[in-house]
C-alpha cells in the first residue's frame, strides 16, 4: 500500500469545480478522501448567501470526514456520516433539500458501496426515509440483497427502525419555485419538450481510509420535475457509484440516464483494470469518449490515494475544444511567447533536430500527450539529409543528426534546409548551450545554420533548451535576431506549436459562423 499525505478535495455544488486541500502531519497518514455537492446549473432562486452556506456546508463535511479517518474510522463510517450531514442541509438537493417532481412529490435515492469485497446496498424512490444513505448501509450489512425500491424500501426501514418523516419534510421554499418555473415552461413548451429547468445538487463521497479499504456513496432527490417514479444513476452500483479495491472508488452526478446507459462509475474502474490507466487517464478517456456530451461529473479516488474530480473532466472538455493547458507559469509564458511569435499556424505537422538520440526519445515522447506529428521524411527529401550526413545516422523524424558535422556551419545548413524542406508546418531544434564561463564557440554555428534554414524554407522555427538555463539571455537575443523562437523547455515547445495549430482552427471554425452571419445564439 502506497503512503500518502491525506488529501482532501472538495467540489463546490453549482460548477463542480474541485479546491485541494492537503492535511499535514508529522507521522505519514494513509487516507485520502473526496466529496461533491453536485454539478449543474444551480436553481433560480439561487443567491450568494445560499452558493457561500454551500460551501461551508462541504468544509465542514470535510472536516467531519478528515477527523474520523483520523481516528481510524472506516471508509463505510466517513461515507455515512459525511453524507448524512449534507442530506440534513436544505441546502442541497439530497434528503432535506430534495428537488420535487412532477406531482409535487419527494422520491429519493441514495447508493453505498465497500471496495473490500464489492458489497453494496442502495434504496431508490423513498419518499419518507430521513437519511437513505444509512437505509442504503443497512441494506448492504442486513439483507442478502443490493437494491431495494419505493414501498417495500420504506417498510424495510420501519422494520430496521430507521428515522422516517413525512414527505413534506423535504419542502423547501428553493426546491418549490424550481419546479414551479418547471410547470410553467413545461404548459408554455409543445407537447412532449423536456423541460429546460434541471437542477443537480446531488451530493457525494469517496474515501481511501487508513486500512488500505475504499468505498464510496452518492445521495439525490433526483431532476426537478422529473416523473413519478423515476429513478437516476445515484442507487444503480456501476452507474453512479463503485467501489473497488483494487482500482478505485467513484461518485457521479449529472444528468443520470446517460450514466445508466454507460456504466460510468464502473467504467473508470474497468479501464485501470483492464487498459492498466491510472485513474486521471481513465477520468479523462470517459469524458472524451463516453461523456462527451457534458451532462455531469463525478470524483474519484485510486487505491493508491489519487484523487481526481472535475479537473479532469474539464481537462476532457479542454481538448473537445482546443485549449491546452500548461502546469506552470513559466510553461505559460513560453508557449504566449511562441504563440506570438509563430502564430497561427496551417497544421500539426513538426520536425525536430537535435544532436543526441536521448533529445530525439525525450521529444518524441513528449509529444505523445499533444496533437503533435512528427511525419516521416520522403524519399527525395531523406536521400537529400543523407547526403549531408554520415553514413551512420539514421534518417528519421525526430532527427539526431549526430556530431559528424557539429561545427562545419555549411553542412549544417544543408542538412537543416533539406529538413526542413519537406511536408512540416514548423521546425525545433533542440540545442543546449553551455553555462556562462565556458567555452560556447562551437554551439554558434549550429544556431546560425538553424536561422538560414529556416528563413531558406520560409519555415517557422524554435530553438529549444531543455533546462532554462542552456538559454541564456545573449543566445536569447541572437536566437531573435536570426528571425527564430527561443523556448526554455521540450514541453513548452511542443505545447507552444500544438496551440498555434489549435488556434488558428478555432479561428478558422469561429470565422464560418461570422461567415455565415452565425449571431452566437442557437
Amino acid at each position: 500500500m502506497k503512503t500518502t499525505r491525506p488529501i482532501c478535495h472538495l467540489a463546490c455544488f453549482m460548477t463542480f469545480l474541485v479546491a485541494a486541500t492537503t492535511v499535514l502531519s508529522d507521522e505519514p497518514i494513509k487516507f485520502a478522501i473526496a466529496i461533491h455537492g453536485g454539478a449543474g446549473s444551480a436553481p433560480d432562486t439561487a443567491t450568494d448567501d445560499a452558493a457561500a452556506g454551500r460551501t461551508r456546508a462541504l468544509e465542514n463535511a470535510l472536516r467531519l470526514g478528515v477527523k474520523v479517518l483520523k481516528n481510524g474510522g472506516t471508509g463505510l463510517d466517513v461515507v455515512e456520516q459525511v453524507i448524512v450531514l449534507l442530506e440534513d442541509d436544505p441546502l442541497f438537493n439530497s434528503g432535506k433539500g430534495a428537488v420535487f417532481n412532477h406531482v409535487g412529490r419527494h422520491e429519493l435515492d441514495a447508493s453505498i458501496m465497500d471496495g473490500r469485497d464489492l458489497s453494496a446496498g442502495a434504496v431508490a424512490g423513498v419518499s419518507i426515509v430521513k437519511n437513505p444513505i444509512r437505509l442504503s448501509r443497512l441494506v448492504m450489512t442486513e439483507t442478502r440483497h443490493i437494491l431495494f425500491a419505493g414501498a417495500g424500501a420504506e417498510q424495510f426501514a420501519r422494520d430496521m427502525k430507521v428515522e422516517l418523516v413525512p414527505n413534506s419534510y423535504f419542502d423547501t421554499d428553493r426546491a418549490r419555485a424550481s419546479w414551479q418555473k418547471a410547470l410553467r415552461r413545461q404548459k408554455q413548451s409543445r407537447a412532449g419538450a423536456q423541460p429546460t429547468q434541471r437542477h443537480f445538487g446531488t451530493v457525494g463521497c469517496v474515501v481511501l481510509d487508513q486500512h488500505g479499504n475504499l468505498a464510496a456513496g452518492t445521495s439525490t432527490g433526483g431532476l426537478t420535475d422529473k416523473e413519478f417514479g423515476r429513478v437516476g444513476d445515484s442507487p444503480v452500483i456501476g452507474a453512479g457509484t463503485y467501489a473497488n479495491n483494487k482500482t478505485c472508488a467513484v461518485s457521479c452526478t449529472g444528468t443520470g440516464e446517460r450514466f445508466i446507459e454507460r456504466s460510468i462509475a464502473f467504467d473508470v474502474s474497468a479501464r485501470m483494470a483492464y487498459k492498466d490507466l491510472n485513474v486521471k487517464q481513465s477520468v479523462g478517456e470517459i469524458f472524451s469518449q463516453s461523456l462527451p456530451d457534458r451532462v455531469g461529473g463525478l470524483i474519484a479516488v485510486s487505491h493508491t490515494g489519487s484523487i481526481v474530480g472535475s479537473d479532469a473532466a474539464y481537462g476532457a472538455l479542454f481538448d473537445r475544444l482546443g485549449v491546452h493547458r500548461v502546469e506552470s507559469v513559466p510553461g505559460l509564458l513560453d508557449t504566449l511567447l511562441v504563440l506570438d511569435s509563430v502564430g497561427p499556424l496551417p497544421g500539426n505537422r513538426l520536425v525536430s533536430m537535435s544532436c543526441s538520440g536521448g533529445e530525439a526519445s525525450v521529444v518524441a515522447d513528449r509529444a505523445e500527450s499533444l496533437d503533435v506529428e512528427f511525419p516521416d521524411f520522403e524519399a527525395n527529401q531523406a536521400e537529400r539529409i543523407g547526403a549531408t550526413l554520415s553514413e551512420f545516422v539514421s534518417i528519421s523524424n525526430p532527427l539526431d543528426y549526430h556530431t559528424f558535422i557539429w561545427g562545419d556551419e555549411e553542412r549544417l545548413a544543408d542538412c537543416f534546409t533539406a529538413v526542413l524542406d519537406g511536408p512540416s508546418d514548423a521546425a525545433m531544434l533542440v540545442l543546449d548551450f553551455p553555462r556562462g564561463g565556458l567555452d560556447d564557440s562551437s554551439w554558434w554555428p549550429t544556431l546560425r545554420a538553424f536561422g538560414t534554414a529556416s528563413r531558406t524554407t520560409r519555415t517557422p522555427g524554435l530553438v529549444v533548451g531543455t533546462m532554462a538555463e542552456n538559454i541564456p539571455t545573449s543566445v536569447e537575443a541572437a536566437t531573435v535576431e536570426q528571425g527564430l523562437v527561443p523556448v526554455r523547455g521540450v514541453d513548452a515547445a511542443l505545447l507552444g506549436r500544438a496551440t498555434t495549430d489549435l488556434y488558428s482552427g478555432f479561428r478558422d471554425f469561429t470565422n464560418e459562423y461570422v461567415d455565415s452571419g452565425y449571431d452566437g445564439t442557437r
